[in-house]
């Protein structure tokens, strides 16, 4: 909870900056690499997610709601899980003149899954704790006009959590600039 309320601050201190800023909406497509189940193999999973913040100059800061659904099994053993994450984001653009351009990043946020479990007719259903999750990335701003951008980024996260936690992803999205 204390990560929350320290996330929440942050959030608050950066929208009071809204003068010199410019608003953005962010929504996008991945592919995340995790541990499969039993923890030797890996499985991809392809999370959608949205999100929305400020541009200051070559900065960007902005939180991120992402979400994914997987299933394993068959009709009579089916464990189907939900995972959720919600990221505050900082992305610093290097080489503004330039038409492509890199960039990276650093986030923190909270991650929590949802796990129903189904044997025959019996279910059972959990929702784990937040826990803490901390990412960086890097990637490429392609600016198609003044006002919509696409990017193409590589994700890796930290979180110790779940045997499952996501290693690595790669993920695309659109931005529109106000």
């Amino acid at each position: 909870m204390m990560l929350f309320r320290a996330l929440l601050f942050v959030v608050f201190l950066c929208t009071g900056m809204v003068a010199s800023a410019a608003p953005l909406v962010s929504v996008g497509l991945g592919v995340i690499y995790e541990k499969s189940s039993d923890g030797r193999t890996i499985e991809t999973r392809t999370p959608y997610a949205i999100g929305g913040g400020y541009r200051f100059s070559e900065l960007d800061v902005h939180v991120e709601y992402s979400m994914f659904r997987a299933g394993d099994g068959e009709s009579l053993v089916k464990v189907d899980r939900e995972y959720h994450e919600f990221m505050l984001w900082a992305r610093r653009f290097f080489l503004p003149e330039w038409s492509v351009q890199p960039y990276a990043g650093a986030g923190i946020g909270l991650q929590f899954e949802k796990v129903e479990t189904s044997f025959d007719q019996e279910v059972s259903r959990e929702t784990g704790d937040p826990g803490a999750v901390y990412a960086a990335k890097a990637g490429m701003r392609f600016p198609l006009d003044r006002h919509f951008e696409a990017l193409i980024e590589g994700k890796v996260a930290v979180a110790a959590r779940y045997p499952s936690e996501p290693l690595w992803g790669l993920g695309a999205a659109a931005e529109i600039h106000f």
